[in-house]
């Protein structure tokens, strides 16, 4: 049975196998107890699909206007325009 990692877990993984000083997901595999292609399609996800830098946002302190401006321009999106 698999071991479910946490979201956290997974993008210090990916953050492990790019830069400059990345390792292959073979070698994360052997250190970490995970399976090798499990680590190398996360990769190819992240690289599809670029995480958000989370501490960016973390800080961002919206007012009440803001989000109501927001959710005023998102209202009259069509739910394709919105998922994009």
């Amino acid at each position: 049975m698999t071991r479910p990692y946490s979201e956290a877990f997974k993008q210090k993984m990916v953050q492990c196998l790019t830069g400059n000083e990345a390792v292959s997901a073979t070698r994360l595999a052997k250190e970490n107890g995970g399976r090798q292609h499990n680590f190398s399609r996360r990769l190819a996800q992240a690289r599809n699909f670029p995480a958000l830098d989370l501490e960016d946002y973390s800080v961002r302190r919206w007012t009440v206007e803001q989000k109501a401006r927001v959710l005023a321009e998102g209202s009259k999106l069509s739910g394709e325009q919105l998922s994009a």
